[in-house]
């Protein structure tokens, strides 16, 4: 036994075991339905956000959970009540963790290899129910639940990243959202999204999903700003995330925090939009009076002149006197009258005058 313990191994062991692949269990992969979260650095604390929320709504819609392990709780025998308190503890831990790796649990988080993005996958039939419930709650009540954890979208399905597996995908999960019906064409948008690969592009993955939708009604269309039903398309790595929802925009792109801020900014907008109106009623009122003001001042201004236009015309009117003077002014105590003084006074100095002269002559 010693000599075997003292062998070294040689170096390309160690080369290899280092070459070697670790397993890793819980990978994002195709075949799985579930919810993208995305985060802000804080993905441990995004995680266990999404986990209340998802078990708070499931218990609500589903019921409560139900695990059942391999081995039934009720086979106990007499020998374990006698064990003591440590063992029995170890014994519940067991099959605990037995429990929780032979049953798959109703949401399970997975590796993604990308920062700040997680996907946490699920047992349920259609994820898309319960996240249209998780968000017309938010968006009726106006409550957060989320701190860390920035966004939600459900993810109908996965498949690998390449055309023909996402093509095949769409069929499955696309025609119940798109009725072949005439009279229910619908209005659609892609949202598209590629994070750690080169290897697709946005230009040959919307062409196909275009072609899937015309496929199964000729009339839908494309309408980028409300449309009836978004198709949401996440490529992570080698991997593609297929999703539908149909209110994307009303709940502002399924963005936790806008949900609930959605509402504050419309009354808000309300509020402004109101004290527009007054002060613009306000200004106008102000005008209407100025226009009012500017009307009486005209109207005044134009009464006047036609009560004195006859008055100026009589007045105005020539008037010849008996010196052959003409008086242009109507009043009796005007220019004539200071005329016929002047002319008065003249002819009393002339007299004066004559009588003066006349007197010298006498004396002479």
């Amino acid at each position: 036994m010693s000599e075997k313990r003292g062998k070294k191994r040689p170096k390309s062991y160690y080369r290899k075991s280092c070459h070697q692949k670790r397993q890793r269990l819980n990978n994002l992969a195709a075949g799985m339905r579930g919810f993208l979260i995305t985060c802000n650095n804080n993905e441990k604390q995004a995680v266990r956000e999404c986990y209340n929320i998802l078990n708070e709504y499931a218990d609500e819609m589903y019921g409560p959970e139900k695990l059942t392990g391999k081995d039934g709780d009720s086979d106990k025998s007499d020998s374990e009540e006698e064990e003591d308190v440590e063992k029995a503890m170890a014994r519940e831990l067991k099959a605990i963790k037995e429990v929780q790796q032979s049953v798959e649990r109703r949401f399970q988080n997975t590796d993604t290899h990308a920062k700040n993005c997680i996907f946490i996958r699920t047992s349920l039939d259609n994820p898309t129910e319960l996240h249209h419930k998780i968000f017309s709650d938010l968006y009726e009540k106006k409550v957060t639940k989320a701190r860390y954890a920035m966004r939600m979208l459900p993810i109908a399905g996965t498949c690998k990243a390449v055309l023909d597996e996402v093509k095949k995908l769409a069929d499955n999960i696309l025609p119940p959202y798109f009725p072949s019906e005439k009279g229910q064409e619908r209005s659609y948008a892609v949202m598209f999204k590629v994070r750690n690969n080169n290897g697709i592009g946005r230009d040959s993955v919307l062409p196909l999903l275009g072609e899937v939708v015309k496929s199964l009604n000729p009339l839908n269309r494309v309408n980028c700003d409300s449309p009836d039903v978004a198709v949401l398309v996440e490529i992570i790595s080698n991997v593609c995330c297929l999703g539908v929802s149909t209110d994307f925009f009303k709940f502002r792109k399924c963005n936790f925090h806008e949900v609930v801020k959605e509402a504050t900014v419309k009354k808000g907008k309300d509020i402004k939009s109101e004290e527009k109106a007054e002060l613009s009623g306000g200004e106008n009122g102000s005008e209407t009076k100025a226009d009012e003001q500017k009307d009486t001042a005209e109207e005044s201004d134009q009464k006047p002149v036609k009560e004195v236009a006859p008055i100026e015309a009589k007045v105005k009117l020539e008037v010849e006197t008996d010196d052959g003077t003409v008086t242009k002014d109507g009043d009796s105590g005007g220019v004539g009258l200071e005329k016929d003084e002047q002319q008065s006074h003249a002819a009393t100095v002339k007299e004066e005058g004559e009588q003066e002269k006349c007197v010298t002559k006498d004396e002479g």
